[in-house]
């Protein structure tokens, strides 16, 4: 069965997660970003050095999560979190254990609009989710 979203054709399969094509990107301190589908979806994050301090967190107060990072980026490097597979990375080199794991809770963006906050720039990436 095909089904359109947003002017695009999808194939669509009982039980299976449609994911969209095109990436969307959001760059926030405090703000919302908005998941079009109508499932959870992952998404990554990407914070560029130098950071102030020992850490960062980024946290979604709509998916009651928050992940928090004890590590400070270096100038002229970007930290990429992935949230579906809970690692960082910086230029593909993975960071090892950065995070808080005691004071953290990993989360996806729900369908609709996800209130997300940040104590640094950081920039959320995901795909639209639908089922």
């Amino acid at each position: 069965m095909a089904s359109v979203v947003r002017g695009r054709p999808y194939r669509r399969r009982r039980g299976r997660v449609i994911i969209g094509r095109r990436p969307l990107s959001y760059t926030v301190y405090s703000g919302t970003v908005a998941n079009a589908g109508n499932v959870a979806t992952d998404a990554t994050i990407e914070v560029a050095g130098p950071t102030a301090g020992s850490g960062f967190f980024v946290a979604n107060d709509t998916a009651a999560g928050v992940v928090r990072v004890n590590f400070a980026v270096p100038t002229g490097q970007t930290l990429v979190v992935d949230l579906a597979t809970r690692t960082a990375t910086i230029a593909g080199i993975d960071q090892g254990a950065v995070f808080d794991l005691a004071n953290s809770s990993w989360w996806r963006l729900v369908a609709g609009n996800n209130s997300i906050r940040a104590s640094v720039p950081a920039t959320v990436k995901h795909r639209n989710a639908y089922q």
